[in-house]
């Protein structure tokens, strides 16, 4: 399977309408300048010229919005992102955009039917893409072999430290969440370091977001309270490297494993703000509902889940 990316180009044409105020505008501005001047006949035309600066304004930024439009109204060709793996399947791809602009493509690929990590950029906007680098090591610090990894997430910080994440599972071990940072945007990572704190049982469906201040937040589902109870746990680290204790973010289990939670995570403007979302599952209602809550504390801690969605969807018929 090959991974595409489809670029944007900005020489779309632009509407017409898009480049000239209304015509109920123009005369209200007509009629302004108009009963301005017959109302005080001494005035120096000068004094419309409030009126003018504003249609100036206007013209100003429809052109400038026309161009926005322009640079979204079509996609190029089909550019392929992965050069190698033909033939094995390659699933979950993640996008992101580093400040600097440079676009980072991560995806889960099967070419050493295990499953792993790769991960290719672009540093000219999309028009090409270098060749992909694995990011998972075929084998673990303490030598042992990957038996399945799965579920890749990609974030990249405000100083432009890319993060990528995983669950990766080891014979006779439970599945872990690891995390690998480039410090190079994106041509090398470094060794993977482990995310999550206990070996009861499994983790799943990790994902990740940047902080703007540097630093990076991760949450996944966690089954360390029971095989049956998903909880969901988060931790930040500040350089990728040392990451804090886990934190248990939702109030009640978020559902069963056969309707998974699929959780996400984005940090706020202000320090310290992180916000996480996902699908909390009702076995007995069999009713689903999309909950949220935040931190305020880098992570430490989360206030009481809030439900968004307000009326349920159903399951199981």
């Amino acid at each position: 399977m090959q991974r595409f990316f489809l670029p944007t180009h900005s020489r779309g044409a632009v509407a017409s309408s898009t480049m000239r105020p209304s015509s109920n505008l123009s005369s209200c501005l007509s009629s302004y300048c108009s009963s301005r001047l017959s109302s005080h006949p001494s005035s120096h035309p000068s004094s419309c010229l409030p009126c003018l600066a504003l249609l100036l304004y206007l013209l100003l930024q429809a052109l400038f919005s026309g161009q926005a439009m322009a640079e979204t109204a079509t996609f190029g060709p089909n550019l392929r992102v992965n050069q190698g793996g033909d033939g094995f399947y390659q699933d979950r791809a993640r996008l992101e955009v580093g400040p600097e602009g440079n676009i980072y493509v991560t995806w889960e690929d099967w070419r050493h039917t295990t499953g792993s990590i790769y991960f290719a950029r672009s540093l000219d906007g999309g028009v090409s893409f270098e060749p992909e680098i694995r990011v998972d090591p075929s084998s673990s610090s303490t030598g042992g072999r990957p038996v399945l990894v799965r579920w890749p997430c990609l974030g990249v910080d405000g100083l432009g430290m890319i993060y990528v994440a995983w669950v990766s599972w080891e014979q006779g071990e439970t599945g872990q969440v690891f995390c690998a940072r480039s410090v190079n945007q994106g041509a090398s990572f470094e060794t993977p370091v482990r995310v999550s704190d206990s070996y009861v049982n499994d983790r799943a469906w990790p994902a990740i977001c940047g902080d703007p201040y540097g630093g990076v937040y991760l949450v996944w589902c966690d089954f360390r309270n029971g095989e049956a109870v998903v909880d969901l746990y988060t931790s930040r680290s500040n350089d990728g490297i040392t990451f804090t204790a886990n934190a248990k973010a939702n109030l009640l289990s978020v559902g069963p494993t056969c309707t998974p939670p699929l959780p996400d995570i984005a940090a706020g403007d202000l320090p310290g703000l992180v916000h996480i979302v996902w699908r909390q599952t009702s076995y007995h209602l069999n009713a689903r509902w999309i909950y949220t809550c935040h931190s305020d504390n880098w992570g430490r801690t989360f206030q009481l889940p809030v439900e968004v969605s307000h009326d349920p969807w159903y399951f199981n018929g």
